[in-house]
Order: structure tokens, then sequence, then C-alpha cells
């Protein structure tokens, strides 16, 4: 939720920080949106995981 939050806020492509130009309160607000999203994406995932695993348990019932 949070970084979806993040997302709106800041006006610059994910890891603009990278190849763009930013200074001062963008770049620090694009850092922490692009790592905050590349982290829930991760947990996302591993969650999504999870859930498919247990799954298969519950079919087998």
């Amino acid at each position: 939720m949070i970084a979806i939050i993040l997302a709106f806020l800041d006006i610059n492509k994910f890891f603009a920080f990278i190849s763009e130009n930013l200074i001062g309160f963008s770049f620090i607000l694009n850092v922490i949106a692009s790592i905050v999203m590349l982290i829930s994406v991760i947990a996302t995932i591993f969650s999504g995981w999870d859930y498919i695993k247990g799954g298969k348990e519950l079919l087998k019932d």
C-alpha cells in the first residue's frame, strides 16, 4: 500500500535516479518509491508462490 502511495506522489519513472539527473526531493522520493515498489513486487511473487504450493493440498481433499 505504501508503494502505491509513493508511486502516485513520484512524477518520475521508476529508477529514474540511475539514468536522469534528479536532485533534491525528486531524487530522494524516486529512490524510496523505486526500492519500496521493488520490495513489494518481490514479496507479492513469493506470497503467490506459497499460495499456489498450498493450494495443491486443498485440491486433494
